[in-house]
């Protein structure tokens, strides 16, 4: 098992000798719209409080992608969870494992360069040993999007749309289920001030596709952010969260980034 992974490693690696980067920054938050080598961590949390309810969420995320044949990439990657909740035992998780597939294409403009892609991703069962009120344990995540960019020079603008839901190994909902779904549209907004330094403003749109079945509220967040280069292809990263509606899942987030690319 062992020595068949390593040769898929040397394939991709050797694929990738002949693709080209990326011309388009790496967002805090919003989906990439280009495809790349690169390991990223990030380390962050959000909370919602009330008078007499807190909710808190820490999490670890690591993250690996390679690009082979100019225009795809195959990502992985797992996070680490401590979930706490007002009377509930605080929890802390390997999260599920993930992997995904995903093409992009760049074209050179007048005006600097245009880009467009999609992508699946999925997303592993969860250990019913930490099963939380709003996972089912039993089911994966499928996660599809599309998105396309714009850059102007200094300036660039990336939207996403994504459509997740819940599957069974079958990829297919049986009478006695009801998958919860929802959509999720986002959008990025960047501009470089220097060549190392980048400032981002990003916003998320998330809607149940069934609020009957999915009890999750939908959910606007802002996320303002920068990025600095340290290093030759290596970024720091920091983002803030606020709310835009009443309703809400959390009340403020920060995320922590560092992303080398290759």
């Amino acid at each position: 098992m062992k020595n068949n992974i390593l040769i898929i490693l040397v394939i991709f690696i050797s694929l990738n000798l002949f693709s080209e980067d990326s011309k388009f920054a790496i967002p805090q938050r919003v989906e990439p719209v280009g495809v790349y080598t690169k390991i990223r961590i990030d380390a962050g949390g959000s909370e919602k409080r009330d008078v007499n309810y807190y909710e808190r969420e820490k999490q670890a995320y690591i993250e690996g992608e390679l690009k082979f044949l100019n225009y795809f990439s195959v990502k992985f990657g797992t996070t680490k969870t401590q979930w706490e909740k007002s009377g509930a035992k605080t929890l802390t998780e390997l999260d599920r494992f993930n992997i995904g597939l995903k093409f992009a294409r760049e074209h050179a403009t007048s005006f600097g360069a245009f880009a467009w892609g999609f992508g699946t991703r999925l997303i592993d069962k969860q250990n019913p040993k930490f099963k939380r009120d709003d996972v089912a344990p039993d089911l994966y995540i499928l996660r599809t999007h599309l998105n396309m960019g714009l850059k102007f020079d200094a300036f660039e603008v990336i939207a996403n749309f994504q459509f997740q839901s819940e599957s069974n190994r079958q990829f297919k909902e049986e009478p006695s289920q009801e998958f919860r779904r929802n959509y999720l549209g986002s959008l990025a907004l960047s501009y470089g001030f220097t060549e190392n330094f980048r400032g981002f403003l990003e916003t998320e749109y998330r809607a149940p596709y069934n609020p009957k079945v999915d009890l999750n509220i939908r959910s606007w967040n802002l996320y303002p952010g920068i990025s600095y280069q340290i290093y030759t292809g290596g970024f720091l990263g920091f983002s803030l969260q606020f709310p835009m509606l009443q309703e809400r899942t959390f009340d403020r987030g920060l995320r922590l980034s560092y992303y080398h690319v290759f």
